[in-house]
This record gives C-alpha cells, structure tokens and sequence, in this order.
C-alpha cells in the first residue's frame, strides 16, 4: 500500500514538474492570415462592430451576437469576442468565457495595394498554480483555434468586391463621349418632377435635331457653396447638334470610369452607393477627374415606385 501511494506521489510531483517545465508562465497565442482587399477595407471590417455581423462566421447555436450598453459582444464555440479600442491600423479584441479573460489585438500590415496580412495576437498569464497553469493551456489552445476559424471567415467574405462596396464595381472606357446638357440651381432637393422637367427639354431639343439618344439620361445634383442645389442632367447623343437655349454640348474624355452594377431604390440608396464607390477610390488610391453621375435606367416619370428604380452609378478615374 505504501509502495502504491508513492508511486502516485512520485507520478503527482512529475506531472505538476511538467507542467511548470512545458507550459511557461505567458503563452503567446496568435494566428495570421492573408486577406485580398485593401487596408481601408480591411479597417472598416474590422474596427466597426455593425460590419462584423456580415462576416462572423456561423456555427448554429455556437455563433451569435447580442447588444449590450457598451457594445456587441460576438460569440463563437463558447467564447466571447468584444471590440475595446480601435485604430486605423490595430483593433483590441476582448476575449473572454467563464473563468478567462484576455485583451488581444488585430493589426493590418498591407502587403499590396489589394491585400494585406492579419495578424492576431494574445498572451495568456498562465500563473503559479499548476492546476490553473494547465486549464490556461487548454484555453490557449481553443483561443487559437477559434482565431483560425474566425480569421478564415473573415478572409472568404473579404475575397469579394461585393460584400465589401456592397455592388460590383468595375472599370471600364468612357463610350458615350458626346453628350447635350443642361443644369438649374434649386433651393431644396429636386425631385423627380423637376430632373425630368430639365431632361424633357434635352429630349426635345435632340429629337428635332434629328439626332438619336445613345443611352440612358445622366444626372448629377450637387450642394453649392450657398447650400443650393445644382442639378446638371445630360443625354448622350450620336452627333453633335446645336443646342437649345440654356443647354450646350459637352464631350467627355474617353478615357476610365468606374460603373456599378444597378443601384435599386430612390435618393437614398444611390446616395450610400456613391458613398461606397467613394470608399472604393479611396482604398485603391484612384483620382477622379470629373464629376460622377447617375444613369436612370427606369424612366422614374412613370415609375412611382421607388423601389422599382434602377440606377447605375458612374465615376470617372486616373
């Protein structure tokens, strides 16, 4: 009996010995991925917690988010993974379950203009407690593996254009070079009714011309320094005619032009397309030359409804 209880002493001392041997007091866990996007896509992705829904990866009744005064918290297989601070290039991570918690970090190291490397990185105080120590240990672990799970997630929705701007977005030759316009200063918004009233004349103007529309109508509306509204519409044309009184031909460079794939829905939502093909510019560091337009695929004088619009959006680049 004796003989038995020191052997289990002696297997006791060694494995606490063990434990102290291989497992050090700070464990370092991380994991590093690389994404195709751009930093500021990147950024945005990650630093904004109502971004973080669209990307976190599902695992049933494992993965969830829930409000709470101070922010969402994001859980996944047991863990709990909340946004503390946040810069343009490193985001502080809380990462917590019952019985552990941990502040890790998330940097963005770009490596091209359209792809950058994650890096996420924690260190777990593992403590004098032998027993403590080795539960750290089996956190570490899981830690690690749910960065990995999280990261891959999160580089596959990353992979697309799409899911980033929320629409295709692709560069193409300006085609429709010449074009008749016209523009008016308004006090408030114009609406439909006026943008058409504008393009009606412009339409007139081509068809006793006997000249042909090549496209769709354009428009831009832009606040002035006075909090006015100018409003300048155009209509491609195939040959240059003589304009009408307050319009005047306009030829465009054939040069580069960014165009989403259709903007459906009125004012609002093409204003958040401009502002995501905006974002688009500026994470790829393009210049625009011109000004951009709309182009109103949906006659809007006799569609009222303005879910039913479709809208391009076209933005002149370097």
């Amino acid at each position: 009996m004796r003989k038995w209880f020191a052997a289990l002493v002696v297997v006791f001392v060694l494995g606490v010995a063990c434990i102290y041997i291989f497992i050090p007091g700070n464990l370092d866990v991380g994991q590093e991925v690389s994404v195709s996007c751009t930093q500021g896509g990147a950024y945005r992705f990650l630093s904004d917690e109502n971004n973080w829904q669209k990307w976190w990866p599902d695992s049933g009744k494992d993965s969830n988010s829930t409000k709470t005064d101070t922010g969402s918290v994001f859980t996944y297989k047991g863990y709990n993974f909340k946004i503390l601070q946040r810069s343009y290039d490193m985001t502080a991570i809380q990462v917590s379950s019952p019985g552990m918690n941990a502040i890790s970090t998330i940097k963005i190291l770009p490596l091209l203009i359209d792809s950058v490397a994650i890096q996420w990185e924690c260190t777990l105080v593992t403590g004098l407690n032998p027993f403590i120590r080795l539960q750290k240990y089996i956190y570490a672990g899981q830690i690690e593996d749910n960065m990995s799970d999280v990261l891959l997630a999160f580089k596959q929705f990353m992979g697309s254009k799409k899911n980033i701007y929320g629409y295709d977005i692709e560069q193409i030759k300006v085609t429709d070079t010449l074009l008749i316009t016209t523009k008016k200063t308004f006090k408030e918004y114009p609406g439909t009714a006026a943008i058409y009233e504008l393009l009606n004349t412009l339409k007139k103007n081509i068809a006793s011309a006997g000249a042909k529309e090549t496209h769709y109508p354009m428009m831009n509306v832009r606040t002035t320094d006075s909090n006015y509204y100018e409003a300048m519409v155009a209509i491609p044309i195939n040959t240059e005619i003589k304009p009408g009184q307050g319009a005047f031909i306009k030829r465009m460079a054939p040069g580069k032009i960014l165009v989403t794939d259709p903007v459906n829905g009125g004012d609002y939502s093409v204003r958040q397309a401009f502002k995501e093909v905006e974002n688009y510019i500026s994470d790829y560091k393009r210049v625009s030359p011109a000004i951009p337009f709309e182009s109103l695929e949906t006659d809007r004088q006799s569609e009222p409804d303005t879910l039913k619009w479709s809208t391009r959006i076209y933005y002149p680049v370097f």
